[in-house]
């Protein structure tokens, strides 16, 4: 045979054999995770159970090794409306030698039994307690842009799904009755004493999900969950954050609350910002009284490491996935380094939190763990030494990625 005819014929088959190879892929998106073995501490690496949609602004929690997403918004990309709200519970077993989902269907996470009752986006925060989970405040389906909601739904989990949920309705009117709604806000479960508290933490009041920074605030309240069924007490105001904030979720360390960055209001611009650097932590209350429960302090802590990757550099972050690894630290995942829309790779890594004392650092290139692209209203999640990023906003774009590694 001629040599030109051999080049051909190789060049041919070597055409044919990508083309197979790009059809495998798209048809079966799964192949590519299938050849992943574990969450590994060198680098963030594709999760093998996708979310069934592109989702941004909701929640995610890991119980008794058990991941769930739940809620969200897929975001209309012309603007002129909120989006498609999402009722979707989603979850997968997680394995506790590789970090990856045991019972992934063909690369997605599974439906749960049971649905949220009401779709709920901007509800950021994962809260979980004794086999119940927490959708707390949010925005729900109503006209162009949705509206906000001080109900909370419970659901409860039977063998790592979550089989039904028990709304109740109205709990943050009885608090305060000229705020009765709360979206883009901090949730976090606390033990005080004898007792398990939830605690909602600044958000905004905004009554839809169109230019919600004009109602920022700085109020706290918390309720006290009921261990037998899961239900939450009538919810009580106690001492306000330092400034006004949201867009962050806080961690629980050694029994303080932390609530790092976030968004202060700039009631000069409808689109919010700027975000902060700010980080402060909460004692609460351990006495047996009658305020058992509540916030008696609020101090400041080391503040965010300047993320000098950034043009102009920038300390701040907000819309990020937030979570503390056990031993390992606080994790913030991603978010906007500017409050409006200046969406980031980083990983900022707060180890051993003692009181006001955090050793942050910053990881901005793939060898230090930086997210694979820029990211932010992601949600995050923790099981073991693992991190978890799920979907959230990418390039302009909701995104169904999940992604996972092992904190080194």
């Amino acid at each position: 045979m001629p040599a030109e005819s051999i080049v051909r014929s190789f060049t041919s088959s070597i055409t044919r054999s990508v083309s197979i190879l790009l059809t495998i892929l798209l048809v079966f998106p799964d192949v590519q995770a299938a050849a992943q073995t574990a969450c590994n501490s060198s680098g963030w690496t594709q999760f093998n159970a996708n979310l069934l949609n592109n989702t941004e602004t909701f929640n995610a929690v890991v119980n008794n090794g058990y991941l769930y997403a739940i809620g969200g918004l897929i975001a209309d990309p012309t603007g002129n409306t909120a989006g498609t709200f999402l009722n979707t519970v989603q979850y997968v077993k997680l394995d506790s030698t590789t970090g990856l989902a045991t019972n992934a269907t063909a690369g997605f996470m599974n439906l749960t039994t049971a649905q949220l009752p009401t779709a709920i986006a901007r509800d950021l925060c994962g809260v979980v307690y004794h086999g119940y989970v927490y959708v707390v405040g949010g925005v729900k389906p109503f006209g162009n842009w949705g509206s906000t909601t001080g109900d909370v739904s419970r659901g409860k989990i039977v063998n790592g799904d979550i089989t039904s949920w028990t709304p109740q309705t109205g709990l943050l009117n009885t608090a305060d009755p000229t705020h009765p709604w709360i979206q883009l806000h901090g949730t976090v479960i606390a033990t005080a004493g004898a007792s398990t508290y939830l605690y909602i933490i600044g958000g905004s009041y905004k009554t839809d999900a169109s230019k919600p920074p004009s109602n920022i605030t700085s109020e706290v309240y918390y309720a006290q969950i009921n261990a037998t069924d899961g239900s939450l007490g009538t919810f009580k105001r106690t001492l306000d954050y330092p400034t006004r904030i949201y867009k962050t979720c806080p961690v629980v360390v050694n029994g303080n609350i932390y609530v790092a960055g976030g968004e202060d209001p700039d009631f000069t611009n409808p689109d919010g910002g700027p975000a902060t650097d700010k980080v402060y932590y909460a004692t609460l209350d351990t006495s047996n009284g009658s305020t058992n429960g509540a916030i008696t302090s609020w101090s400041p802590a080391n503040s965010l490491p300047l993320n000098t990757s950034r043009t102009p550099a920038t300390p701040s972050m907000a819309s990020q996935a937030v979570v503390y690894v056990n031993t390992k630290g606080i994790l913030m995942m991603g978010g906007d380094a500017s409050g409006n829309g200046g969406d980031n790779n980083a990983l900022l890594e707060g180890k051993s939190p003692t009181g006001g004392n955090i050793n942050w650092s910053i990881w901005t290139t793939p060898s230090k763990l930086a997210l694979p692209g820029n990211v932010s209203r992601n949600a995050g999640a923790t099981f073991n030494h693992y991190g978890y990023s799920l979907g959230g906003l990418v390039k302009g774009s909701d995104s169904s990625a999940v992604n996972c590694f092992l904190v080194p």
